[in-house]
Parts: structure tokens; C-alpha cells; sequence
């Protein structure tokens, strides 16, 4: 069973996390229904080793627990580390935000940025 960590990520705009995450509208209004996922906007070739999704992600497993908190913040967990190759793919593509996680377990907290061409990490 994984240690989990948590992450918070909080877009520039609201229209940048619905975009980022693929998020689905039904007649202009948010799908709340609709499941968050790493899969709908780096999609993992239908991988089936943990390995590559560390690639490809920087965690061993999709996305848990997401909850939105408001319009530009999204809280989840992922296994064992924050998903860093999904936040350095999200800035790649240019989506600007800010990311904080902690993992209480392995005693792994830090924070990072994107600045809509790179993202950097800090106390990783």
C-alpha cells in the first residue's frame, strides 16, 4: 500500500484547468460527474507497468481523490511523489500555475511553477 501524497495545483484561470484537464461541459456548465485523470491529457499508450507511468507521469499510478476547490484549484493524491513529468507535460503546452505537495511518510514537501514554457521545481 503507497504512502500518499498530497498535491494542490492552482491554475492562472479557471479556462486553463478545465483546458488542462480535459474537463467535460454539458451546455457551458462543468461536468461535476466527470472523473479527473492524468490519462486525458498525457495519455499512457494503454501502458500496463508501473514503470512507465513513472515516465510518463513522474508517480506509479493515475490520480485519487480529486476534489476542485473552486474554479482554478484542483486537490488529489498520487502514490508515493507528486506527479513532476505531468506538471513539466502541463507546462510544456502552456498552461501557467503553481503546485504545492506534501508526502508526510518519506518526509517529501515542496512546491513549483510554471511560467507557461517550463516548470520548476523547488524543494523536491
Amino acid at each position: 500500500m503507497p504512502n500518499w501524497c498530497y498535491n494542490r495545483i492552482t491554475f492562472k484561470t479557471k479556462q486553463d484547468l478545465e483546458e488542462a484537464l480535459q474537463l467535460d461541459l454539458i451546455h457551458g456548465q462543468l461536468n461535476y460527474d466527470e472523473e479527473y485523470s492524468f490519462e486525458k491529457h498525457v495519455p499512457s499508450k494503454d501502458a500496463e507497468t508501473r514503470e512507465h507511468f513513472y515516465t510518463i507521469w513522474g508517480t506509479r499510478s493515475d490520480l485519487s481523490e480529486a476534489q476542485r476547490i473552486g474554479p482554478r484549484i484542483l486537490t488529489f493524491e498520487t502514490a508515493w511523489n507528486p506527479p513532476l513529468e505531468f506538471y513539466a507535460t502541463l507546462a510544456n503546452k502552456g498552461f501557467i500555475f503553481m503546485v504545492k505537495w506534501n508526502e508526510p511518510g518519506m518526509r517529501i514537501k515542496g512546491q513549483g511553477w510554471s511560467n507557461g514554457k517550463k516548470f520548476i521545481c523547488i524543494d523536491k
